[in-house]
């Protein structure tokens, strides 16, 4: 892991470069997101966009700033979700490097150089035919983009650079807006399982694992928070705390947090078993056996791995599940 604070980068090869937009209902925002990616310092030679079945004005919005960005569709059935609509934009591609975007956040104008100039710095230390990924923080941003937070990172209480293979079983701290990926990534990566509950977490996890991660420090993404978010910034509010109050003190409530991670980690085991050391075979297989145990052997499974989230509340929480909620088998 490594992390930048300048950012001359080279410009790439035409045709290296690639960012994919995965929208839906997206037109309140959506100039504002293509107007900034038009200003960027380093243009990328396709903008690659598949739409999940917008009912607005996406597809209109999309189709008068063709004559400014290379965009170039993918059409696929609609309905599939954020998630799906990623990872088949991720198949589709066939570029040197990758950037996700989401619809709705606005890139400062060296957004792209900042991830490109991190990018090189790690394949300079680690090469190119190895799994690399690059993300970076974000500025919390309301709907008319005022200031809501200057980090993510610090409003989440999360530490970006607890990018181990452990540590992101279990919580992901890699925020999709914010990634360039390299092709030995996605030749390894793809396609993204059906159990994986979001493309970057699913990246990030392969990078991990395989390869490296990369940090870019200074934000350089406003990260829309708004109604329609299908991801978003949740602070530690009292409303919050009472939300996963409330969640932790029913049984199947509680291990909902936790089923994600389960079911991802067989998708994982299932497909890179031969692939991984022992210490990985370590970290995952108490994860993907859970359901067969008693709430006692999870504990003890889970403090024989070291298991533990980001902050003292998130992990105390996380061991109340392991006790107290009832798994659902795979």
């Amino acid at each position: 892991m490594s992390s930048t604070d300048s950012y001359p980068a080279p410009r790439p090869e035409a045709g290296a470069l690639e960012v994919v937009l995965a929208t839906f209902n997206g037109a309140a925002y959506l100039d504002e997101m293509l107007a900034s990616l038009a200003a960027q310092s380093v243009l990328p030679p396709t903008l690659r966009v598949c739409d999940d079945g917008s009912r607005d004005d996406t597809r209109a919005v999309l189709d008068r700033w063709r004559e400014v960005l290379p965009i170039v569709w993918l059409d696929a059935p609609p309905g599939a979700g954020a998630c799906r609509n990623f990872a088949r934009l991720l198949a589709a591609s066939e570029a040197d490097y990758v950037m996700l975007a989401d619809q709705d956040d606005v890139w400062d104008p060296d957004k792209i150089a900042c991830a490109m100039h991190e990018m090189a710095a790690l394949e300079a230390r680690w090469g190119r035919t190895v799994p690399l990924l690059v993300h970076g923080d974000t500025r919390l941003v309301d709907e008319a983009l005022r200031p809501l937070a200057p980090s993510f990172f610090d409003f989440q209480r999360l530490d970006p650079h607890a990018d181990g293979f452990a540590r992101l079983l279990l919580q992901n701290v890699v925020t999709g807006c914010t990634v360039l990926v390299n092709r030995a990534l996605l030749q390894l990566a793809l396609p993204v399982p059906d159990a994986a509950p979001m493309h970057d977490w699913w990246l990030a996890l392969v990078a991990s694992a395989f390869g490296h991660i990369g940090f870019v420090r200074r934000p350089t993404v406003g990260y829309r928070q708004h109604g329609g978010n299908a991801i978003g910034a949740r602070g530690w509010s009292a409303r919050y705390l009472a939300e996963r109050a409330r969640c932790l003190l029913s049984r199947r409530g509680a291990m909902l947090l936790l089923e994600p991670c389960m079911a991802q980690a067989r998708a994982f085991d299932a497909r890179y078993r031969e692939r991984l050391s022992e210490r990985q075979r370590l970290d995952l297989r108490w994860l993907v056996h859970l359901p067969s145990r008693t709430p006692l052997q999870r504990i003890g499974a889970a403090l024989r791995a070291g298991a533990h989230k980001h902050g003292m509340a998130r992990t105390l929480g996380f061991y109340w599940t392991l006790l107290w909620g009832r798994v659902r088998g795979p």
